[in-house]
C-alpha cells in the first residue's frame, strides 16, 4: 500500500455524508484551485457525489488568477461536474478588511446557490492545520475560553469534512494521485495574521515544542467546558430577550462578562474588548440609555434588563392614511403589521367608536411631545410618559404608532406587538358608548 492510499480521505469523507447528510441530494463544493479544495473535488469525483463546483475568481493575482480558475473548470469538466465561476472586483472591499469581505462574498455566492440548486449543503477544504490556526488566532486576540471552539464540522449548511487531516497528509494525498493544484503565492506573504501563524510562528514552533498543534486543538475541549457552564448558569434566568441585570448583582464580574458576550452573540453582536466593557456600564446607566454598536443596532437599557434593538434611521419614519369606507359594510385595511377593520360590531378585543374620528385617519410614528387624553383619565399626557408609565420595553416603544384624526387629535397609541396591557390604548376622546353605531378595531395580522 502507498503512502498516498494509507491516508483515508476516500473513506473518511465517505463516513462523513452517510452519517451527516444521509438524505443529501447535490451539494455545492467551494474550490480555490489549490491543494485542500482540489483533494476534496478528487474525493467526491471517486465517491461519484452529485456536486456542484463553485470557484471565485477576486482577480488579485491577475493572470495567476485566471490560471486557478481555468484548472478549477477544467477538472470539473473532465470530471463530469457542473461548476460556476464567478468573478469579483477587489475594489469594492477597499477601506475593509479584505479577508473579511472575501469570505463574505464567498459564502454569500455559495448559499445563494444552494438555494437556487436545491442542494443538501456547502462543501469546504478546511482543515486540521486551519482549525489550529482559528484557534490561535482566537486566543491571541484575547478571547475568553469559552470562544476557544474551532470551526464546526457540520453547522446544519456548511460542512467541513477534512478537520481531521492535516495539510501534509492532503498534499501526500494529491501527490499519490496526481491530482492537479495551484499555490497561492499570496498565501506566503505574512500580511495577514493566519498567514503569520502559518509561514513564521508554526515552523519554529515545530522545532522547539513538538506536538503543540495536538495541545492547542485540547482548547476546544475546554472551550466547550466553559460553554457548558455559561449555559447551565444562564438557564437560571430563563431569559433570550432581555439581558436580565440581576446576573450583575449575582454573579462575578468575569462570569456576568462572560455571559453578557454569550448573550450578545446570540444575538449576531460581536464585540470587541472596549464595546463590551462600554455595554457592561450600561447596567447602572438610565433607563432608556443605550450604546450604538453599529447602524442598523443598539443596545438598550431597559427597566429590567438590556435589550439588542435592531434599526434604521433612514426607514424609521412611517405614514399612512386611512380614508373612510363608503359603505357601512364591513371593511378591512392593512397597514404595516396591523389590520383596521370598520364595521357595525367589535372584531377585536382593541376597538374605538368610528362615529367620533375625523375621517380621514393618519398612522405615523409618535414623536416628542405627542399627546393624547388615555381612556379614564381628565388630562392629557405625553406618548412618552405612557409609554414610560406602561414599562413598555425600549424596543417597543421606539416602533409604538399613533392613530390621528385629519386634525391632529391623536386617538389611540398602537404597540408593535401585545404587551400584559394589551396592543396598546384608545383616547377617553373615542370611547365607545350606547351610542356608538360604528367600531374600528385593530388586530395585528396573523403571520403565515
Amino acid at each position: 500500500m502507498s503512502k498516498s492510499e494509507s491516508i483515508p480521505i476516500k473513506y473518511t469523507l465517505a463516513a462523513f455524508l452517510d452519517s451527516t447528510l444521509p438524505q443529501r441530494s447535490s451539494l455545492i463544493v467551494g474550490v480555490s484551485g489549490g491543494a485542500d479544495s482540489m483533494a476534496l473535488l478528487h474525493a467526491l469525483h471517486s465517491l461519484q457525489e452529485k456536486v456542484f463546483v463553485v470557484h471565485v475568481n477576486y482577480g488579485l493575482r491577475g493572470k495567476d488568477s485566471d490560471l486557478d480558475q481555468e484548472l478549477v473548470e477544467g477538472m470539473a469538466f473532465e470530471w463530469g461536474m457542473e461548476c460556476c465561476s464567478v468573478q469579483l472586483d477587489s475594489r469594492k472591499a477597499e477601506g475593509q478588511n479584505f479577508q473579511q469581505w472575501a469570505r463574505d462574498q464567498r459564502y454569500n455566492i455559495f448559499k445563494g446557490l444552494m438555494d437556487a440548486e436545491g442542494a443538501s449543503a456547502i462543501l469546504v477544504a478546511h482543515h486540521q492545520d486551519d482549525q489550529v490556526e482559528t484557534i490561535l488566532q482566537k486566543v491571541f486576540r484575547g478571547s475568553g475560553p469559552e470562544a476557544w471552539q474551532g470551526m464546526s464540522a457540520f453547522d446544519g449548511t456548511i460542512a467541513r469534512p477534512l478537520l481531521g487531516f492535516t495539510k501534509e497528509e492532503i498534499l501526500q494525498y494529491c501527490k499519490g494521485h496526481a491530482i492537479p493544484f495551484r499555490e497561492d503565492s499570496s498565501n506566503q506573504k505574512s500580511a495577514y495574521a493566519r498567514n503569520l501563524i502559518r509561514n513564521e510562528l508554526a515552523e519554529k514552533m515545530d522545532a522547539l515544542l513538538p506536538g503543540w498543534k495536538k495541545n492547542v486543538l485540547k482548547l476546544e475541549d475546554w472551550g466547550a467546558l466553559m460553554d457548558e457552564s455559561l449555559a447551565s448558569i444562564e438557564s437560571k434566568y430563563e431569559s433570550n430577550i432581555t439581558f436580565p441585570l440581576q446576573i450583575f448583582e449575582l454573579e462575578t464580574e468575569a462570569v456576568s462578562k462572560a455571559l453578557l458576550k454569550r448573550f450578545l452573540g446570540q444575538h449576531k453582536v460581536d464585540v470587541s474588548a472596549g464595546q463590551l466593557q462600554e455595554i457592561q456600564s450600561l447596567h447602572s446607566a438610565q433607563v432608556g440609555s443605550s450604546v450604538v454598536y453599529s447602524p442598523s443596532i443598539k443596545i438598550v437599557r431597559e427597566r429590567e434588563g438590556l435589550t439588542v434593538v435592531e434599526f434604521d434611521e433612514a426607514s424609521d419614519s412611517k405614514s399612512f392614511q386611512i380614508e373612510r369606507p363608503t359603505s357601512e359594510e364591513s371593511t378591512t385595511v392593512e397597514v404595516e403589521n396591523f389590520l383596521f377593520n370598520y364595521s357595525t360590531s367589535k372584531c377585536s378585543e382593541f376597538y374605538l367608536s368610528a362615529d367620533s374620528l375625523m375621517w380621514p385617519l393618519e398612522v405615523r410614528n409618535w414623536q416628542s411631545g405627542d399627546r393624547l387624553q388615555p381612556l379614564g383619565m381628565q388630562g392629557t399626557q405625553t406618548v412618552a410618559d405612557h409609554l414610560t408609565n406602561r414599562k413598555i420595553p425600549n424596543a417597543l416603544r421606539d416602533k409604538s404608532l399613533v392613530l390621528c384624526g385629519t386634525d391632529g387629535t391623536i386617538y389611540a397609541i398602537i404597540y408593535p406587538e401585545p404587551t400584559k396591557n394589551g396592543l396598546g390604548m384608545i383616547s377617553e376622546l373615542v370611547k365607545v358608548d350606547g351610542d356608538t353605531k360604528q367600531y374600528l378595531s385593530i388586530r395585528l395580522k396573523e403571520k403565515l
